[in-house]
This record gives structure tokens, C-alpha cells and sequence, in this order.
């Protein structure tokens, strides 16, 4: 069975599609045209990215600037694979691959 894992990568999209024999980042073919989903992986993906200072000089990781702002990021990616798991039927396995505790 195919594994659906979100999980962040600085200026990444935020699927990965696993098989037995490749890895792919973009949306699965089931979803390919969903553009609420899109929207909603590109926000997390966007937010992810403003965690990082990156200005051609320095590039380094600032995170968070509160416990909240983690809370919703964390329920953000949440619906996002609620919403997944609910558009593919149980055709994927679909996981959060995101570490919380290093962000």
C-alpha cells in the first residue's frame, strides 16, 4: 500500500508519496485537482518556511514566536491530513512526519 507522509522540508512541498520503489513530493493523482487541499499544504508549507531567517547571508532557524502559534501550526497539519485520509478512502497510509518537539 502506498504511504502518504506530511512532513517538512525548508521550500518543500509538504506531501511525499512513498511506494515500494520511488518517493515523489507533489499531490497524489486523487487530489491532484483539489485546490483546497493545495491551499491548505501551501499555508502549512509557507509557514513552515517563515520559521527560518534565510537572507542570502545568514540562514538559520528561528521558530515559533509562541506556544499558541506551535498549537495551531500542529492542529493546521492535523486538519490537513484529517482532510487527506477523508479525499483518498483508505487507499493510502497517510502519517504526520513532522517532529513538533524540533520546531
Amino acid at each position: 500500500m502506498k504511504k502518504i507522509v506530511i512532513k517538512l522540508e525548508y521550500k518543500c512541498y509538504p506531501m511525499w508519496i512513498y511506494d515500494n520503489k520511488s518517493v515523489d513530493n507533489d499531490l497524489v493523482e486523487e487530489l491532484i485537482n483539489d485546490k483546497v487541499i493545495d491551499d491548505k499544504l501551501m499555508d502549512i508549507q509557507n509557514k513552515y518556511d517563515a520559521l527560518f531567517i534565510d537572507d542570502g547571508i545568514e540562514f538559520s532557524f528561528k521558530g515559533f514566536t509562541s506556544s499558541e502559534e506551535k498549537i495551531m501550526f500542529q492542529k493546521q497539519v492535523n486538519d490537513a491530513i484529517t482532510y487527506v485520509k477523508d479525499k483518498t478512502g483508505g487507499k493510502y497510509i497517510v502519517e504526520d512526519g513532522i517532529n513538533y518537539d524540533e520546531l
